[in-house]
């Protein structure tokens, strides 16, 4: 443990530079709030996070097979047959046969699905708006650049 810092270097701001710790701790909060809003539309839509999470991720493929699903909710195909089953029993989604592969199926989103996921982003969109009318075109492309940023730097 470094004798230098305080706390043992457990301390936030010993380990990270001044002028950084602003920018972490509001990465931080708008992931804690992003969680928030996964939760409260889950449990709006009268499902849990991950079938939420599925429901956005075939709204924005289109169609997905289980296995690409599986790897973007990073669950097992088994886990992702089950929550696919679950959405399938509720009306949310579709499966049918992939006409490229035969071995493999493909999953969409019904009419009620999509209804149902695109009012709850339509809410978080908004909410969102509002907040990025108030800052110029410069700033929103210097956010742009530092969230992005952050982001592949997390995925490495």
């Amino acid at each position: 443990m470094p004798e230098d810092m305080p706390n043992g270097g457990d301390d936030v701001d010993s380990v990270i530079p001044s002028d950084f710790a602003g920018p972490m701790m509001a990465a931080a909060d708008f992931s804690d709030a992003l969680d928030i809003i996964k939760h409260n539309h889950a449990v709006a839509m009268g499902v849990a996070v991950p079938e939420m999470m599925a429901m956005s991720y075939i709204l924005q493929s289109g169609s997905t097979t289980p296995k690409a699903l599986a790897n973007y909710l990073r669950m097992s195909t088994g886990a992702v047959t089950a929550l696919l089953d679950r959405l399938e029993t509720i009306g949310a989604v579709l499966r049918k046969p992939n006409p490229n592969d035969r071995r493999s199926t493909l999953v969409e989103l019904t009419e009620t699905g999509s209804t149902s996921i695109s009012g709850d982003w339509r809410d978080f969109e908004e909410r969102l708006s509002s907040v990025a009318k108030s800052r110029t075109k410069m700033e929103l492309e210097i956010i742009t650049s530092f969230l992005l940023d952050f982001s592949q730097a997390l995925r490495r």
